[in-house]
């Protein structure tokens, strides 16, 4: 290859769960992760986040355990734009991306071996899109009743999809 990408940290990392509420015992309760507000429009996801800040998304879906398909990687990097050439100069093509709401920036190319990898920015990045009025933000943690037996959350699939799109463009073999 010939450029490098200058990552500047791990930005989030994902994982598929079957219970949010069970899931949140684990690590809000015992780990100690403090839940933060969504950034997308996606009540299946919850949002948590470590002091460095670092963040780890909660996925409800009936499909946990994460499977190839389901899960990815995200870098932050300084320069979106450069990374974003400096992929294209070496193949790699943004398949989707856009801007959340709280104006971070990012995209998802393919690994060679067709790993879902997002590149992203830091928050205030970009010009926040408004915030859907027909989305209601997932309340704060409640704990799990484990007499009743059943989550809080309903398990929509997931969808990664956010509010700004960059349209899918044709992908390049990668060898």
């Amino acid at each position: 290859m010939s450029d490098q990408i200058q990552i500047r940290q791990i930005n989030h990392v994902t994982t598929m769960v079957k219970d949010t509420a069970r899931a949140m015992e684990f690590y809000h309760r015992l780990l100690g992760i403090k839940q933060i507000q969504s950034q997308v429009d996606n009540p299946a996801i919850t949002w948590l986040q470590l002091d460095n800040g670092v963040m780890v998304h909660l996925i409800e879906t009936a499909e946990a355990p994460a499977k190839p398909g389901n899960i990815h990687h995200a870098f932050q990097v300084d320069d979106l734009e450069a990374t974003r050439a400096t992929l294209s100069r070496n193949g790699f093509e943004a398949l989707r991306g856009g801007v959340r709401y709280d104006g971070q920036a990012y995209f998802f190319i393919e690994d060679p071996d067709g790993n879902s990898v997002e590149f992203c920015t830091a928050a205030g990045y970009a010009p926040a899109p408004p915030r859907l009025a027909h989305f209601k933000p997932q309340p704060s943690f409640q704990p799990l009743n484990r007499h009743s037996g059943a989550s809080r959350n309903p398990v929509p699939q997931p969808s990664f999809q956010t509010p700004t799109v960059i349209p899918a463009q044709a992908r390049i073999p990668h060898s």
